[in-house]
């Protein structure tokens, strides 16, 4: 799973920068949900890296940046915290390779690339 966000709004900081809205908190079935093993999320931001939805998988690997792993250490998950490399890795039964976002996202968010 990418970047999971299962709430039906999220309003970072007080608002003034991003606020979002759904109907429903998840496309997903609670089968799917209970088949998560791995976790990847792209970017530090709020509607990237969503704690309250995080906790909902505590046995679930999660894959980030150095930048994300810090954070993530902090918040104490008990969860196995992984960095993505530039070079191609296995992550359940997809292949990627992480690549740096580009501006303005340079040093904190990655884009990512996957391979049959």
């Amino acid at each position: 799973m990418i970047d999971p966000w299962f709430d039906s709004s999220l309003v970072e900081g007080k608002g003034w920068f991003l606020q979002r809205k759904k109907i429903k908190k998840t496309e997903l079935t609670e089968e799917e949900i209970s088949k998560v093993q791995d976790i990847i999320i792209t970017a530090p931001f709020e509607d990237h890296l969503h704690l309250k939805t995080l906790k909902d998988f505590p046995e679930a690997n999660i894959w980030c940046s150095k930048q994300v792993k810090r954070i993530l250490t902090k918040k104490n998950l008990n969860n196995t915290i992984l960095e993505l490399s530039f070079n191609t890795q296995s992550i359940g039964n997809l292949k990627i390779q992480a690549l740096p976002a580009g501006f303005p996202y340079n040093t904190t968010a990655l884009c990512l690339s996957y391979f049959k």
